[in-house]
């Protein structure tokens, strides 16, 4: 009888050992599946950008590239890149400039692999610089739709897409004759 209890004492310890296993796989397969989600999708984005001048045209070459950092491709759903002009009067105030040369849809339907890397370049004229332009805003705005989460389900608030953009500044003194 003892031997009995001994042995109904081990099954419990057994199943509960057992049990607790189970949930420790099914938290990690969780984990795993969250931070998949999260970090997999990785982006990042960098923009240069110079000043070529001739004696017919001004313009601005820009140099943007996509880099997928995470496990899975980026298919991009907008991308555009945008020149501002940055002038400032005598005292030192912010003149308004016209508005921005823009190129949209600049990677078309283009994607990035995870640990890949897309560049373009783009030409965009630009008007001769004043005395008062000190030079240009040149950005790359880039956005992805959400992975996992499409149709309807896209409009919960947690399907946010990702978004990545940096600005480069060029000044008009490094212009090349």
């Amino acid at each position: 009888m003892i031997h009995q209890q001994l042995l109904g004492a081990s099954d419990h310890l057994l199943n509960f050992t057992l049990g607790l296993g189970a949930l420790f796989g099914i938290l990690a397969v969780i984990v795993g599946g969250v931070f998949t989600a999260r970090y997999g999708r990785r982006g990042s984005v960098s923009v240069s950008a110079e000043l070529v001048r001739s004696p017919q045209l001004c313009a601005i070459v820009v140099r943007p590239s996509v880099k997928a950092v995470g496990v899975f491709k980026i298919r991009f759903s907008y991308s555009r890149v945008t020149v501002e002009v940055v002038r400032y009067d005598a005292d030192g105030r912010f003149l308004s400039s016209s508005s921005p040369v823009l190129k949209e849809n600049v990677f078309a339907d283009s994607f990035v692999e995870g640990g890949e890397e897309l560049l373009t370049t783009v030409f965009l004229p630009v008007r001769e610089p004043d005395a008062t332009t000190l030079g240009w805003f040149a950005r790359i705005e880039v956005k992805a739709p959400s992975r996992f989460l499409r149709g309807r389900l896209s409009k919960l608030p947690i399907a946010g897409s990702s978004y990545w953009y940096d600005t480069v500044f060029v000044p008009v003194s490094t212009s090349s004759n």
